[in-house]
């Protein structure tokens, strides 16, 4: 059997047409794609040019069009309504229950030093609508294996649901050596918007070899990709 692969601009950055604050020449991290109907919502981060990375915020990609393929059905809708106005990246949207939530990499609250980088998680009302109140403070990198010298890095969270496991697989220090990890906050409880229903690994889901003699060399963002035609209970992980 073969693949047809084709690709398509679904967007492109502009100098010219005026979007707000995120005139967003400055993108990156299409982290999520949500169907929702005929609609198809595309996640992603935006700077704009004159502000540089401090103006980086989870914008929104959307698509009526039953076929997401076609170019001249998307529109770009903006920064992600009801979120903090803060640095944010990495966003995944996820469904429990009957509830939408989105996870992303943020500064803390009023912190713009760029020292820190803390896993938020809050509800959606519907794809294009977080619900403001509902915000949580996941994760913050106080674990020494998150660190790298006087910064901590959470970032890149993927969600994760399998028969017996239900939770968020992050990337955790820096992404340009080889000291970067995957780490876990699994769920455990019943109410993922309370601190105390997720259990944080205190140790890496998986990193580069101390010794450096063979690999993974600095493994992050990953995601977990199930197979469809082999049920041998094996799940394959991809990442950088």
């Amino acid at each position: 059997m073969s693949l047809d692969s084709k690709s398509h601009h679904v967007d492109r950055p502009s100098g010219n047409l005026h979007l707000g604050r995120h005139g967003r020449r400055m993108c990156g991290h299409p982290n999520c794609i949500l169907s929702t109907g005929d609609d198809t919502e595309v996640y992603f981060s935006g700077a704009h040019p004159d502000q540089g990375n401090r103006s980086h915020r989870t914008l929104v990609l959307r698509s009526h069009n039953p076929d997401p393929m076609i170019s001249a059905g998307w529109e770009f809708l903006g920064p992600l309504k009801g979120m903090p106005d803060h640095w944010a990246i990495d966003a995944t949207i996820f469904g429990l229950g009957r509830k939408l939530f989105c996870c992303w990499s943020a500064w803390p609250s009023g912190d713009t030093s760029d020292t820190e980088q803390d896993l938020m998680l809050i509800e959606l009302e519907n794809a294009e609508q977080a619900i403001g109140g509902s915000i949580l403070t996941l994760s913050r990198p106080l674990l020494n294996w998150e660190r790298l010298g006087n910064r901590g890095i959470n970032e890149g969270p993927q969600f994760v649901s399998t028969p017996s496991f239900t939770g968020i697989v992050y990337s955790a220090n820096g992404s340009w050596t080889r000291d970067y990890k995957l780490g876990v906050m699994q769920l455990v409880g019943p109410d993922p918007l309370k601190l105390e229903c997720w259990d944080k690994w205190q140790q890496p889901l998986m990193m580069s070899d101390p010794q450096g003699n063979r690999g993974p060399h600095g493994p992050g963002h990953a995601s977990l990709v199930f197979s469809s035609h082999v049920d041998d209970g094996l799940h394959n992980l991809k990442f950088h």
